[in-house]
């Protein structure tokens, strides 16, 4: 009988307060912020990690493409007399020579392919390739990097080694060639504390190639 007197008694008044309620909205906005910060960190580290193994790969593929070059400098299968082999030999520029038609003779057309220049372009950031370089047949194309490309080529080098492991500048001395390549590619909001600007990431290989027929 009492709850005919009392019927607000019987009401359910299980629920949240506004405050719960309140106390829930901020517990699950501190949540989301987390998620989206790790989110944002790990499509930040991917990007990065995705810039460094590009531009590595990039560096690799182009000291291959010169190593393959120089392990040819010299050769000379005729024994014609014509001299092969490296023709400029500086910090930043390498020209060198070889028979590869076999014919005895150094070639300037149609290819050129039998003097081969490689240097550092700082205007262009990029490995320069030329082809018959101080011929009138002279052609050159980017090797890596440019002005057209996001990849920035920072620095080239090249040293040179006799057959004890000393440097030379004298060129009929020179057994083995190190190079050396630096760049660097936007990744993003990367911020390389290497690179030259932020949002880039920066890479530098270095490689000693031996020249096989000098």
């Amino acid at each position: 009988m009492n709850n005919l007197w009392h019927p607000e008694k019987s009401l359910d008044r299980s629920g949240f307060t506004l405050i719960e309620l309140l106390v829930a909205i901020a517990m699950a906005s501190i949540i989301l912020v987390a998620i989206a910060g790790l989110f944002q960190r790990l499509s930040r580290s991917y990007t990065t990690q995705n810039a460094y193994a590009d531009l590595q790969q990039g560096i690799r593929s182009t000291l291959d493409v010169m190593a393959d070059d120089i392990r040819m400098a010299g050769y000379n299968p005729t024994q014609s007399g014509v001299s092969f082999g490296i023709e400029k030999a500086e910090a930043f520029r390498l020209r060198l020579t070889v028979d590869r038609n076999e014919n005895g003779l150094i070639d300037t057309a149609p290819a050129g392919n039998e003097i081969i220049t490689y240097l550092y372009a700082p205007a262009q950031r990029s490995v320069q390739k030329r082809w018959s370089e101080g011929r009138p047949q002279q052609t050159s194309q980017p090797l890596f990097g440019g002005t057209d490309n996001p990849v920035n080529v920072i620095f080239l080098s090249f040293n040179y080694l006799d057959g004890n492991n000393q440097p030379t500048t004298i060129l009929s001395a020179i057994q083995a060639i190190v190079i050396t390549l630096v760049a660097e590619e936007p990744a993003g909001r990367a911020n390389d504390p290497t690179a030259s600007s932020a949002g880039m990431v920066r890479r530098t290989y270095r490689t000693r190639v031996e020249c096989r027929n000098l």
